[in-house]
C-alpha cells in the first residue's frame, strides 16, 4: 500500500471504523429516531469523507471524487424534518463546494431548501 493510500485509509476512520462501516448503525439510528446521535456521527463522517477526498484528489479525477452524497443527504433530511432550513442549506452548500455540482442530484434539494428558508425568514 502506498503512502497516499495509507493516509486515506487513516483519514477515513471514524471512531475505529472506516466511515462506510457506519451505514448499518446510521440506518438503525434513523429507524429508532435517534437524530441527535446521528448528527454527531454524521459530522465526523463528513469530515472523514472530505479528508479522504482531499488526499485522493489528482488532476485526472473530477472534483469531489469519492465524496459520497448520501451522508450529506442524511444530514439535510434530518434538518429538513426539524424545519432547520438554514442548517440544511449549509450542509448542502458544503457538499456543493466539493463536487461538480452540475452532476449532483442534490442541486434541486438545495434550491428547495433555500426557498423554504426564505419563506420561513419572511414569516418571522
Amino acid at each position: 500500500m502506498d503512502a497516499s493510500r495509507a493516509a486515506a485509509e487513516r483519514a477515513g476512520e471514524v471512531d475505529g471504523r472506516h466511515y462506510t462501516e457506519w451505514v448499518p448503525v446510521l440506518n438503525e439510528m434513523r429507524t429508532e429516531k435517534r437524530d441527535d446521535e446521528s448528527l454527531v456521527l454524521l459530522g465526523k463522517i463528513l469530515n472523514a469523507v472530505e479528508m479522504v477526498s482531499a488526499i485522493e484528489q489528482t488532476p485526472d479525477l473530477p472534483p469531489g471524487h469519492r465524496v459520497a452524497p448520501g451522508y450529506y443527504k442524511r444530514v439535510a433530511t434530518i434538518h429538513r424534518k426539524r424545519k432547520d432550513y438554514a442548517a440544511e442549506v449549509a450542509v448542502l452548500e458544503r457538499y456543493q463546494k466539493l463536487v461538480d455540482w452540475r452532476e449532483s442530484k442534490l442541486s434541486a434539494r438545495l434550491e428547495k431548501a433555500r426557498s423554504l428558508l426564505a419563506k420561513a425568514e419572511s414569516a418571522n
